[in-house]
């Protein structure tokens, strides 16, 4: 089960971070591992393949594809620089997840990939108590 008091705060770090290499290794890991948690995997190998995967693509610079290791299964988004709101050279991800939950969220950050992370993080937040 996630927990969404950690999947909350690393979203929010994300949104309020102004470099996506600002991260150390830690800090990727707690965000890989609130996103995709060891018992969401098949296999502990599965596991460490994937994890290993995200922060090998981030630590070498292709964050935009490491963030798309962390999205829900079925989820739809969309991402760019968010010509709408108060500062245009921000970045938004609007991302959609897939059914029965199939909610939409909305997160704007200083990058593409902090916007990306920030929303599947969002998206990974379990409805169960929430209004």
């Amino acid at each position: 089960m996630r927990d969404a008091d950690s999947l909350i705060l690393l979203a929010d770090l994300c949104e309020h971070a102004y470099s996506e290499q600002l991260f150390d290794r830690e800090e990727l890991f707690g965000i890989f591992r609130a996103a995709r948690p060891r018992a969401s995997f098949d296999s502990g190998r599965d596991s460490d393949a994937a994890r290993t995967g995200f922060l090998s693509l981030w630590e070498a610079g292709a964050t935009l594809d490491a963030a798309m290791r962390i999205a829900p299964p079925g989820c739809m988004y969309r991402s760019g620089h968010d010509g709408t709101g108060p500062d245009p050279s921000r970045f938004f991800c609007e991302a959609i997840t897939a059914a029965p939950e199939c909610r939409r969220v909305r997160v704007v950050a200083d990058t593409e990939a902090l916007a990306r992370v920030a929303a599947f993080l969002r998206a990974h937040i379990p409805m169960e108590g929430r209004g």
